[in-house]
């Protein structure tokens, strides 16, 4: 489930140009999971602790996003 302006936002973001990247402290499924809400073609990379080996706020969470994306 998602929130009722959801995709209004996310249209609006993706027509102004907006890339949107999700860094989440969430398990390496999560791209499946944003996936299956129909939520996939909005962002450009799903990148998740589990995958990048960080949990947020560390900075090497970050940093691994910017070099992946």
């Amino acid at each position: 489930m998602i929130f009722d302006d959801t995709l209004p936002a996310l249209d609006l973001l993706a027509e102004e140009g907006w890339n949107q990247v999700i860094l989440s402290n969430h398990i390496p499924e999560l791209p499946d999971l944003v996936a299956a809400l129909g939520l996939s073609r909005y962002f450009t990379a799903i990148h998740t602790s589990g995958t990048t080996g960080f949990e947020k706020p560390h900075p090497r969470a970050y940093a691994a996003v910017l070099v992946r994306t």
